[in-house]
């Protein structure tokens, strides 16, 4: 009986109730993702061809819609990156972009990466082969930091291409966002009402497993608890959803009110849970 009332209350999870309910701690729809900048080069190398190569970098990176922090000059040794790490740790970052305009040795991008804590995207730029000394040697120095922080159990995605290629913006703006989220869901607050239902195993989930990848708190609560708690609710709780629905549906008066104003009842129970608990999604 109980696992026949549990395939009842279970197989439209998930599918039906399963709210994206808005709260404090979901991201906003119109939010920027941050972005570090860190310009780093050697002094050894045609610094005003770098310097020209960092200015059309600049404009092009003007298509990615994102917050940039940081002074956009570049960093020609461990002092001056150490002098940039302030304005990189003064508020969360979702990506630390480095472009690397010419080579240099890791040591500035692994002081930058220690102290800044976000994943790593680099651009270097490429360069015609004249059979005479590189001007740059940008990518050399990206694969040089790669393996540096490789050996410290970190890793980076990359951008090389042209300083004035939009599809290197497309890229950043790509990676941007997947870490904007990804740092959102740190703060994610989620709640499960019951259990999966026998037999349908992709409706189940392993909370040690998203805690552990993506910081995401799940809350759990048995379905006889919460249909006690809509129970004991105020029956006025339903009125705000029954307004917004007759305007949405030109059927409603059609269906069974009674049947309609319990949904919608529950449904308003979920969203006041949460608003008061913090919960960017509900699954029934």
């Amino acid at each position: 009986m109980a696992r026949s009332s549990r395939r009842r209350s279970g197989t439209r999870r998930r599918e039906v109730l399963l709210q994206s309910l808005v709260s404090q701690q979901k991201m906003n729809a119109n939010s920027k993702p941050k972005i570090g900048l860190a310009v780093v080069g050697r002094v050894n190398f045609d610094v005003a061809y770098a310097e020209e190569k960092l200015q059309k970098a600049l404009e092009t990176l003007k298509l990615v819609d994102a917050d940039f922090i940081g002074e956009p000059k570049i960093l020609f040794d461990a002092d001056a990156a150490a002098a940039a790490v302030p304005a990189l740790t003064a508020e969360p970052l979702d990506l630390l972009l480095i472009l690397q305009v010419t080579f240099a040795d890791a040591t500035m991008t692994l002081g930058l990466t220690e102290a800044v804590d976000a994943p790593v995207m680099m651009w270097s730029f490429p360069e015609p082969r004249t059979g005479g000394r590189l001007r740059l040697n940008s990518f050399c120095g990206v694969n040089l930091a790669a393996h540096a922080l490789s050996r410290r159990g970190k890793s980076i995605d990359y951008v090389h291409g042209e300083p004035d290629d939009a599809s290197a913006a497309g890229k950043i703006a790509t990676a941007a966002k997947a870490a904007a989220l990804v740092r959102r869901f740190k703060s994610t607050k989620l709640l499960v009402v019951g259990e999966h239902p026998d037999g349908f195993d992709p409706c189940d989930f392993d909370a040690g497993e998203l805690a552990s990848r993506f910081g995401i708190t799940v809350d759990q609560q048995p379905v006889k608890a919460f249909i006690e708690e809509v129970k004991a609710a105020p029956e006025d709780l339903a009125d705000n959803g029954w307004a917004r629905r007759s305007h949405e549906f030109g059927n409603l008066a059609e269906m069974d009110e009674v049947a309609t104003r319990k949904t919608l009842k529950i449904h308003g129970c979920l969203s006041q849970r949460a608003k008061d608990k913090g919960y960017a999604g509900i699954a029934v």
